[in-house]
């Protein structure tokens, strides 16, 4: 409607200048019917602009040939309706084809030209929004990969655990084994979410060292500390047990006692969880292990640089393993 005014108000200022006569109510219905038919042929400009594109002479010359028929619709248009609603003089076909021609051709290349800017919106925003689920679905697809690579390594440790208590004659001890990692098991395969409780991962890391103590007796000992905070904080899945599994490997003293202590706590915006042990702390340029390895690699994709995983020596002798990872809080249990 505003381009119809503005053609009706062009056309009127014009015979005003020439001293012409203006008939306001003829020369503004000719630009607002134009409008309004242009309005009513946009979907189907778009529709054939959707279809063809500008990079083949081809596709050209049918744009050209569209542009030429709405230009002798809009004429015969003009003719048989809308010079005798108005009362305007006939003229003939050819003399209204040359009055109009530039105002329709200019209109079909602007219509034209509004599609493709909205396809070139359209078509980027979709590539984008693919772009950014294949990286989410490629993330997932390495964490499950990730996560793969620790379940049976494992269930080997555990299935050796048990196989020497059996070896050894140690029949209760290794039915209360087989009872853990029956729970333990449970727990971790029925962990299908990114993350978890860290409740979850300090209850499945006991279980765990409860399989242990059923091989080792008295030689292994662990305590757990938690704060509330702390407990409740969403955490990887699978995060503690190869830090407490790398832990025992590692982690003797000489008398080949092993104490493992694990700490959560939170600190401003982060969650902190340590695994220290009581051997003789990490060896210089040791290559670490598929857990420790794993579990760096899952917080990286994770979090990227706000999840990570360090090995050091700790205070007082043994290892210390410090994760850090953003602080995001779950359910309550």
């Amino acid at each position: 409607m505003a381009v119809a005014l503005f053609f009706a108000g062009q056309t009127s200022i014009y015979r005003a200048m020439t001293h012409a006569r203006v008939d306001w109510a003829t020369f503004a219905a000719r630009p607002v019917i134009g409008c309004l038919l242009w309005a009513f042929l946009t979907p189907l400009i778009w529709w054939v602009s959707s279809r063809l594109t500008l990079d083949r002479p081809r596709d050209v010359a049918l744009h050209l040939g569209a542009a030429l028929s709405l230009l002798v619709l809009d004429v015969a248009f003009e003719k048989t309706l809308l010079f005798p609603l108005v009362g305007m003089k006939d003229t003939p076909f050819w003399r209204g084809l040359l009055d109009i021609s530039w105002i329709d051709l200019s209109s079909y290349v602007f219509i034209v030209a509004l599609e493709r800017v909205q396809r070139f919106h359209y078509e980027s925003a979709l590539q984008s929004a693919r772009a950014t689920q294949l990286e989410s679905d490629l993330r997932q697809a390495r964490l499950a990969a990730l996560e793969a690579q620790l379940r049976p390594h494992f269930l080997f440790n555990a299935l050796n655990t048990i196989s020497s208590l059996v070896r050894g004659g140690q029949g209760d001890a290794a039915v209360r084994a087989v009872a853990a990692l029956g729970d333990v098991l449970r727990g971790s395969l029925g962990q299908t979410a990114p993350e978890v409780a860290l409740r979850e991962e300090l209850q499945l890391a006991e279980r765990y060292l409860d399989l242990e103590r059923a091989r080792f007796g008295e030689a292994v000992s662990f305590s757990v500390e938690a704060d509330a905070a702390a407990s409740g904080a969403l955490v990887p899945p699978l995060l503690l047990q190869p830090l407490v599994e790398n832990a025992l490997k590692h982690g003797r003293g000489e008398d080949g006692r092993a104490r493992i202590e694990i700490r959560a706590f939170c600190r401003g915006e982060s969650l902190r969880v340590e695994v220290q042990d009581s051997g003789a702390g990490p060896l210089p340029g040791a290559v670490e292990g598929i857990g420790i390895s794993n579990t760096r690699a899952r917080l990286e994709q994770l979090y990227g640089g706000r999840g990570r995983l360090d090995l050091r020596q700790a205070l007082g002798g043994g290892a210390l393993a410090v994760v850090e990872l953003p602080l995001r809080e779950g359910g309550h249990a």
